[in-house]
């Protein structure tokens, strides 16, 4: 399943972010393989490597960034070969749970993001009828916590190839904390998270068939981005917070639990955040805007830029770096 050519398609992949010249611990990066080593050298050594069953993984390089909710978060910096392997086994994977993912999950997937989640929120707030409570919920500290038997459960039961299940296991090795934990920086671990995180999915999912359901039961609708869930429950408070209550059931099941400060009930009429957008329900029609932390964010950036601007600089070169980032908030809002 790992042959030379899949191997190929994930050096190109790996090649195609922006973070590809950042080295691992060997200090190897994109521009010397490249250079020295000889991209078919490279690529092909990693197939024999992995035909035979010999890919060890490296210590990965730490380094924290600062979170926008405060403290740091850990980002491990594998090895130029290790993006490759584990890229490689990302688009092995992928091919046999994609089409099992269902509709409602929306993160690190083809064709799909965060754009594609919100757009369904506002398609489903304009259809459900009032009164109608939204639970937005976040999993504490998920990438960190992922159990690693759980997660080998939950593969094996698609995938039987051995070659395959050890390399996973090996990677899993990756994490700073044994037994738990997908490394945040590898290329492989959002298809985990979803992997793992399907079963969720499919309590909340409601299915075409709704012979079954009870007449006075809520109207839900699911949507998950990674560990961010939002939940619109068209009928009381109760049900809504019983919605959680079940959240809370199922991620125990999976050896998780919500972030209950990053956790909250609310009537749409007064607005909710949902992945960096303020969206609110209104008599007539659904309000979309960048919420106040957002702004914030951009505003640091900025604030951040011009401390680092040495004085006398070209006005033409901060122009572009500012409208670099002004660019990019504005596309990303622009739903």
């Amino acid at each position: 399943m790992l042959t030379a050519a899949v191997v190929e398609k994930a050096w190109r992949a790996v090649c195609r972010n922006r973070g590809s010249e950042a080295p691992g611990i060997d200090g190897v990066t994109r521009q010397r393989v490249i250079d020295r080593i000889g991209v078919d050298t490279f690529i092909h050594g990693i197939a024999r490597s992995l035909a035979a069953g010999s890919h060890q993984f490296s210590t990965p390089r730490a380094v924290y960034i600062p979170k926008p909710s405060g403290g740091t978060r850990r980002i491990s910096v594998l090895t130029l070969r290790d993006r490759v392997v584990l890229m490689a086994l990302k688009l092995v994977l992928e091919t046999i749970f994609e089409p099992l993912f269902l509709p409602s999950s929306y993160g690190f997937r083809p064709a799909l993001g965060p754009h594609a989640a919100v757009r369904a929120v506002i398609g489903s707030l304009t259809n459900m009828n009032a009164p109608v409570y939204v639970a937005t919920a976040d999993i504490a500290g998920f990438f960190d916590g992922v159990d690693h038997e759980l997660l080998l459960g939950e593969v094996s039961a698609h995938v039987q190839d051995p070659g395959i299940l050890a390399l996973l296991q090996r990677s899993l090795a990756l994490s700073p904390t044994a037994g738990i934990g997908v490394p945040q920086g590898s290329p492989l671990s959002p298809l985990l998270a979803n992997i793992l995180l399907h079963r969720l999915d499919e309590q909340f999912t409601p299915t075409c068939d709704e012979s079954h359901r009870r007449q006075d039961a809520p109207r839900i609708f699911y949507a998950r981005y990674a560990d961010d869930m939002t939940v619109l429950v068209s009928g009381r408070p109760e049900d809504a917070e019983d919605v959680l209550g079940q959240m809370r059931a199922h991620l125990a099941n999976l050896r998780l639990e919500l972030a209950e400060d990053k956790t909250h009930i609310q009537r749409v009429e007064e607005g909710f955040e949902m992945l960096g957008f303020f969206i609110k329900k209104t008599a007539d029609r659904v309000d979309v805007r960048p919420s106040s932390r957002a702004v914030d964010r951009l505003k640091g950036r900025l604030v951040e830029l011009a401390r680092q601007i040495p004085l006398g600089v070209d006005a033409g070169k901060m122009r572009r770096q500012i409208a670099a980032i002004t660019d990019g908030f504005d596309r990303y809002f622009d739903i």
